[in-house]
């Protein structure tokens, strides 16, 4: 900071050849800035002045509280400096920037990919691609809540045998036959019908119809398609059905519809369609408490084990 004289707020620079002098400018470069200014009025400017080994910068101010001014010295060779670093970081700042977007789109992506996976995993058969159990559950509260007249009809089936017929064939053989048969399906039912593969050989079709005669005659066109496969031909299947009411719960129709194909299987053993009935619940109840006392009595011993020696009717021996 120079104290100056001055005359009309002009400054004669009197202090001003000490200051040049601390800033390292030789007499003869100094000699030459006095002679081709003068010093005369420079406030408020920035001046470049040509050294013999470099140029400097000059910028003089007036403080705005009292009557000293300032003077700022800088070597040119500030500005390049100062502008190739700033190129650099603003490249670096670009660089990172578009760094931190790709890893944030990569994170979307990955983040994407899981959730597709799970809901894969969660709502798609990988061997049929049909739906699931979870599929249904996830759908039927917009089955329930549509404003449709005809009737929301639950049907299950299986293949009877399928345990020996996949031994006897082979996995390959089998997980081919039950994506035939959920094509199959998917081809006789329209396509507002929510098929899923429940386990093994185990099926759910959610369908609306108000004929129970149009069912029974998709069912025996699904079953003769099966029937007459390449893979497993001969294949009987089982079917239940059972017509949902307003409040029921979804894991109620599946269970019911599965209650009604069993009842199936127990008639026909060459697979019948059985509609569900309320009888068939008391039926089930009064099974379930026999099964429950054999238990009891066996735990009670009220059951006495006898071991019948084996005899050979030709020497009865």
């Amino acid at each position: 900071i120079s104290q100056p004289t001055h005359q009309d707020q002009q400054w004669t620079g009197s202090n001003i050849v000490d200051i040049f002098k601390k800033a390292g400018i030789k007499d003869d470069d100094l000699k030459s800035i006095m002679d081709k200014n003068g010093l005369k009025d420079l406030t408020g400017k920035t001046y470049k002045f040509s050294l013999t080994e470099k140029s400097i910068y000059i910028s003089i101010s007036k403080s705005k509280h009292n009557d000293w001014y300032i003077i700022s010295i800088s070597p040119d060779s500030f500005v390049p400096t100062w502008y190739k670093y700033f190129l650099h970081v603003a490249f670096a700042v670009l660089i990172i920037g578009c760094l931190f977007f790709i890893l944030i789109i990569a994170i979307f992506k990955l983040k994407k990919e899981h959730d597709n996976k799970i809901h894969r995993i969660l709502f798609d058969d990988p061997i049929t691609e049909a739906g699931t159990t979870n599929s249904l559950r996830a759908k039927y509260n917009s089955l329930i809540k549509e404003k449709n007249q005809e009737k929301l009809i639950f049907i299950a089936f299986d293949i009877i045998g399928f345990k020996v017929l996949n031994l006897y064939a082979g996995r390959d053989v089998c997980d081919k036959f039950l994506k035939f048969i959920a094509h199959s399906t998917s081809d006789v039912f329209d396509k507002n019908s929510l098929i899923a593969r429940t386990s093994a050989d185990n099926f759910i079709i959610a369908t609306r119809n108000n004929s129970l005669e149009n069912i029974l005659v998709k069912i025996d066109l699904l079953s003769n398609k099966i029937h007459e496969n390449k893979l497993t031909p001969g294949a009987k299947i089982a079917f239940g059905i059972y017509e949902a009411k307003d409040h029921d719960l979804i894991d109620d129709c599946i269970d019911r519809a599965n209650l009604a194909k069993t009842t199936s299987k127990l008639q026909q053993k060459n697979g019948a369609t059985v509609c569900f009935d309320d009888r068939m619940i008391q039926k089930k109840l009064k099974q379930q408490n026999v099964e429950a006392s054999m238990h009891a009595a066996l735990l009670n011993r009220e059951f006495k084990l006898y071991l019948q020696p084996k005899v050979r009717l030709s020497d009865n021996k």
